[in-house]
């Protein structure tokens, strides 16, 4: 298993290999690393677009749900400036904001900033994300809250 220097015969092998080489181990060793560089670049490019992705859905839950409390207790005076300082708060830009009665939907968009990916051509990309919320008050027909009555003539 050992030789007479002391060394495992399996390892010996691969160090004769580099030792005849000669200059070409850094020709190899350059382009291991270019390419170990190139991989990382696009992992974290990779793991910018899941960031982005969580902002822009954070951001648009919590607007959809802002505007749903703002909706029970009927405070719509100023929600759309409500909706805008939760949308900013996580870098994102609203595209859509629609309120209705019982539901409220918001989309909104955040800029994915790469790293890599942005020196290759491809930039502006963007992750979207829509979210919605329904309101249901207490007197309507899903709580049984108030009797429903119905009248004939």
């Amino acid at each position: 298993m050992f030789n007479k220097d002391g060394m495992l015969k399996l390892i010996k092998k691969p160090l004769e290999f580099f030792r005849k080489s000669g200059g070409n181990i850094s020709i190899l060793v350059l382009t291991l690393l270019l390419l170990s560089g190139f991989i990382l670049a696009l992992l974290f490019d990779y793991c910018r677009i899941f960031n982005a992705r969580t902002q822009a859905k954070n951001a648009s839950d919590s607007a959809a749900l802002a505007i749903s409390q703002n909706l029970i207790f009927f405070d719509e005076e100023n929600i759309l400036e409500i909706v805008e300082a939760i949308v900013h708060h996580n870098d994102c830009n609203i595209i859509k904001v629609n309120i209705e009665y019982n539901e409220a939907i918001v989309e909104v968009t955040r800029v994915v900033n790469f790293i890599l990916i942005d020196k290759l051509g491809f930039q502006d990309c963007r992750v979207f994300s829509s979210s919605s919320s329904r309101v249901i008050y207490p007197w309507d027909q899903v709580w049984e809250a108030c009797g429903m009555y119905k009248f004939e003539y």
